[in-house]
């Protein structure tokens, strides 16, 4: 019988250690959270890795957040779907990029939402095939997805932002409609 009573005692105490927060930097950790650091004069590091790193994390869980080290750098967090930016609201502004075409031209211009930075993004196309009317920033913005046109056929492509690595994504032929772009990159 004693030794039963202590097996139970044994269990509760095991069982009121897990549920208890862990503080560093602290002695009273807040009661909701699983770990609480405190400090004035250090941070937090998360993991720092590649674009490339990060996408080659196999089966990411939702939630889960690196620095992303290149291209368009910064927090990003894997939403269940994909990685996601993560940018708080003043940067928003300063992150945000123009991408349009004067109308009576075949150019792909890009600024910043600003008017600052303004630059031609010199895009070579197979011939016989001119830029459409659509351009876009994807969402991660590190390339401009943009309708291309030949008679009787609309195309998709992409291109980083100096206008390198263009790469035809659809084929579509005009007959049968037009092509909007719109959704997740």
């Amino acid at each position: 019988m004693k030794k039963i009573i202590l097996v139970i005692v044994m269990e509760c105490i095991a069982y009121s250690g897990m549920t208890q927060s862990v503080g560093i930097g602290t002695n009273l950790p807040h009661s909701s959270s699983i770990v609480e650091m405190k400090s004035t004069t250090q941070g937090m590091l998360i993991p720092r890795i590649t674009i490339e790193q990060r996408n080659a994390i196999s089966s990411p869980v939702q939630g889960l957040m690196i620095y992303q080290t290149d291209s368009v750098q910064g927090f990003y967090y894997y939403n269940g779907l994909l990685w996601s930016a993560q940018i708080g609201q003043q940067n928003l502004i300063l992150l945000r990029k123009y991408v349009y075409s004067p109308t009576s031209t075949n150019e792909i211009w890009i600024a910043n939402i600003d008017g600052t930075n303004l630059h031609q993004v010199p895009v070579i196309l197979p011939p016989g095939i001119t830029l459409g009317n659509e351009f876009k920033l994807a969402p991660t913005g590190d390339k401009i997805i943009f309708e291309a046109r030949a008679t009787n056929i609309s195309y998709i492509y992409s291109c980083k932002l100096d206008g390198s690595n263009v790469i035809k994504i659809i084929e579509y032929p005009l007959s049968s409609g037009s092509l909007i772009l719109s959704g997740v990159y």
